[in-house]
């Protein structure tokens, strides 16, 4: 048999790695159609239902981002060490799983809390393994066009869920859209464990963290630039909760309000 030129190979290994790509794709669409369907109603629940103080609200999700951030850290460093991926998303996303429909039995602002804390723990975990595994799966002339694909669908679940929340506040409650977004998660889930393939990766070196981070922020002056005017502008970055409550606050219908979250969900470019 005739052995093909690299070439040919990487053109016919680019099919296999895709597809994996894509299976990851439609993870991410049924996990946002899931968790944007939850934002875009939670903060009516508790401020609402609840009688969370909108201080609490903020703290909720400021310390529930901060789970998520910290999380990303330990599991990114994880994977790496294991050289495993496929565990850490399966865990991150089954937690979110799990956690999202329990804000249905929450009874005060302590319930929510741990609830939230609980899924943005899911997210942290598995969102720095998610990524490795898509960059895992493709060559890298093609990782732009893998994390493109991956984003521009994960926005369009972002943008279905509150518009089926919208639908299911026609003739249901709250609750009801607290319940029925488990049926994506479970899609996503089911996805990830029968259809998304574990990468083999190489051994790693056995640098640190912090000797990773300095040797890339190292002569990489245009890396630098960008992550300076990210941080100026999430300086003056607010939860869009407060737009939700501020819209509610104006007169706006609640069962209309998940409609003025898919509204802030489109892409602005």
């Amino acid at each position: 048999m005739t052995k093909l030129p690299s070439g040919d190979k990487a053109k016919e290994e680019k099919p296999k790695g895709m597809r994996n790509v894509m299976m990851r794709v439609l993870v991410s669409f049924f996990t946002d159609f899931s968790t944007e369907m939850i934002l875009s109603v939670l903060p009516l629940f508790l401020v609402g239902s609840l009688g969370v103080s909108r201080a609490i609200l903020g703290a909720i999700e400021g310390s529930s981002e901060l789970t998520s951030y910290t999380f990303r850290k330990f599991s990114g460093a994880l994977s790496d060490k294991f050289r495993k991926r496929k565990v850490f998303v399966i865990i991150g996303y089954g937690l979110s799983t799990i956690s999202k429909p329990f804000f249905v039995f929450s009874s005060g602002w302590t319930d929510a809390f741990v609830v939230g804390a609980t899924d943005r723990m899911g997210k942290g975990i598995r969102t720095a393994p998610r990524d490795a595994l898509i960059s895992d799966s493709v060559s890298e002339s093609i990782s732009g066009k893998a994390f493109g694909i991956h984003r521009t669908i994960d926005q369009m679940g972002a943008i279905v869920g509150p518009i089926v929340a919208f639908a299911i506040l026609q003739a249901m409650d709250i609750k009801a859209v607290f319940l029925l977004s488990l049926i994506p998660s479970i899609i996503a889930v089911t996805i990830l464990v029968f259809f998304v393939k574990e990468v083999a990766i190489k051994k790693l070196s056995n640098t640190t963290i912090f000797e990773n981070i300095g040797g890339l922020l190292k002569g990489n002056k245009p890396f630098v630039i960008l992550l300076i005017v990210t941080g100026i502008f999430s300086l003056g970055a607010f939860n869009f909760s407060f737009v939700l409550l501020k819209c509610s606050d104006l007169g706006i219908d609640q069962s209309l309000i998940p409609l003025v979250y898919a509204i802030i969900m489109l892409p602005t470019q």
